[in-house]
């Protein structure tokens, strides 16, 4: 659904053609569109052990993002989501090459997963988040939230099927 909703917003910033070839075409592009899955895909990082906590990338990050009894939530997948959603008009020049037939839906995935994968990392160096505890500060010599040893950060990546 997402697709439909992003593809169509898209299409109305294009005049040159009719609405019933802007419907065809967002139709033939939705159709077409490839899956992206962006954050820790089990296909690529997911499944990479986080030497510090001994789960899985995918694991910890959702840890992160929802809590835990002892974590309050740091919502950074979510607030990715947000810059993502802000920085949406940088795919509409390759969603209109995409729905007019002149790139492939493996081009846009592409795009679409970098900027996703990008916006995920503003959000952990903005870190907008809830403080540490000062129990956790200390133990760890640090007051950086998700950015420790970088592993969440460099396991970002994205999939296009």
């Amino acid at each position: 659904m997402l697709w439909a909703i992003r593809l169509n917003g898209i299409m109305g910033v294009n005049k040159v053609t009719s609405r019933a070839d802007n419907v065809k075409k967002v139709m033939r592009a939705i159709s077409l569109s490839p899956t992206v899955k962006v954050g820790y895909p089990d296909e690529t990082t997911g499944k990479q052990v986080h030497e510090d906590s001994g789960v899985t990338l995918a694991q910890l990050a959702m840890f992160h993002e929802l809590g835990t009894e002892n974590m309050p939530p740091r919502k950074f997948m979510s607030q990715g989501a947000e810059i993502f959603e802000r920085r949406s008009g940088l795919l509409t020049p390759h969603a209109i090459r995409f729905i007019e037939g002149r790139s492939s839906g493996r081009a846009f995935g592409t795009t679409l997963g970098k900027i996703f994968v990008g916006s995920i990392e503003a959000a952990i160096h903005r870190g907008d988040f809830p403080p540490l505890a000062e129990s956790t500060v200390q133990a760890k010599g640090s007051d950086e939230i998700l950015i420790d040893t970088h592993e969440l950060i460099e396991g970002l990546d994205y999939v296009v099927k």
